[in-house]
């Protein structure tokens, strides 16, 4: 059984570790698509598949998009696979055409989440076609949370047979080797707290991922520096491309002493344990694999009431929705907890016990590998 995986952009190639190997073990012929790093290149080969470099455009871009069309059918009449399991946008559209085009039985469209969700005007008309275009073409959708699978069946009027959620959700689990509460080194905690200059006496909240507005990092930091002197805020991330949060905040994050901004790290697994409560205040998320890999070494989390990143808790018990875009109810909230540190630490412990029950990468790998066998049987 011959199966192409594809994403748009190579940096996506990490939300698949593990994923090949598992299949190539699984005795299928595996291989992936995106635009070309050498890291991308270099992952996917160390997991014994086979790479196939396509550069795509993530931007609306008509000639260059034809041309990346035309790659993606030459690919598949190359390789004949009997699967093609497609996610992101553009790399979804190009491939779900070309699969239909050159006749690929099994075109599965892996929805990570709607960017079409928080656009407005010209754009988000055409996104929202591209989304749609992309599920119709499919022959089937897999959804990465239980809430975005409701959205698709109810707001694109999709049969629910066709689409699917991997078990409570996410689109390669968490690797509960690597985020293992038992690994925890003590010694180490005490060497970033030292080297950070953390106040051990305050609680500490922490925020990983791009710096950028619709994580809703306006609405944390407002909310964070009318909190006084209770707290501290360490913020893990990349300044990104698109959608970067402005002067005026960075500003904020510079002068506030008790705001860390430690800039990308690699090693998140060494972070997590330094905070009492993780802050994921999305406006738009297809899952927030942050929140389980918290979840994994113990840290509850505070998540915005919206579609995929509620998924991501038991609301009340592992951690705390918040409406989205609002400061004042993100605040109010953050004041709650921070007068309670057993509440805290009850919550991290319920946390761990529904990541480690719920979300490790064998759960899903196997669920797709049962998806896979079950569409290539004959009816």
């Amino acid at each position: 059984m011959k199966i192409l995986l594809a994403t748009t952009s190579h940096v996506s190639v990490l939300l698949l570790k593990g994923q090949f190997k598992y299949l190539k073990q699984a005795g299928m012929d595996v291989h992936f698509c995106s635009s070309y790093s050498e890291l991308a290149e270099r992952s996917v080969l160390s997991e014994g598949a086979v790479f196939h470099p396509i550069n795509f455009s993530r931007t609306i871009s008509p000639l260059k998009d034809l041309l990346c069309l035309f790659q993606c059918i030459k690919l598949l009449l190359k390789l004949k696979p009997n699967i093609i399991n497609v996610g992101t946008p553009k790399a979804g559209l190009l491939f779900m055409i070309a699969g239909f085009l050159t006749g690929i039985k099994i075109r599965i469209f892996t929805l990570r989440g709607l960017r079409s969700i928080e656009m407005t005007g010209f754009i988000k008309s055409v996104m929202l076609m591209m989304e749609k275009l992309s599920i119709k073409l499919s022959t089937c959708t897999v959804c990465i949370s239980p809430s975005l699978k409701q959205y698709v069946i109810d707001e694109f009027n999709v049969i629910e047979s066709k689409v699917y959620v991997f078990g409570k959700g996410s689109s390669n689990g968490v690797d509960l080797k690597r985020f293992n509460f038992n690994n925890i080194d003590p010694d180490r905690v005490n060497q970033l707290t030292s080297e950070f200059n953390l106040d051990e006496s305050k609680i500490t909240l922490g925020y990983v991922g791009r710096m950028v507005n619709d994580k809703g990092l306006r609405e944390l930091i407002d909310a964070f520096t009318s909190l006084g002197d209770n707290a501290q805020l360490i913020l893990i991330g990349d300044i990104g491309e698109e959608d970067v949060l402005s002067s005026e905040y960075f500003d904020k994050i510079n002068i506030n002493k008790q705001i860390h901004y430690l800039g990308p790290k690699s090693n998140v697994e060494d972070f997590y344990p330094l905070f009492d409560v993780l802050i994921l205040y999305s406006y738009r998320e297809g899952f927030g694999n942050v929140v389980i890999e918290a979840a994994a070494l113990g840290v509850p989390s505070i998540v915005s009431n919206i579609i995929g990143a509620r998924d991501t808790i038991i609301d009340n018990e592992t951690g705390w929705l918040v409406e989205a875009k609002n400061s004042n109810l993100l605040k109010n909230k953050l004041l709650e907890l921070i007068s309670d540190k057993n509440r805290l630490l009850e919550a991290g412990i319920k946390a761990r016990e529904f990541a480690t029950l719920n979300f490790s990468n064998e759960q899903v790998w196997q669920d797709q590998l049962f998806l896979y066998k079950y569409l290539c049987t004959p009816s």
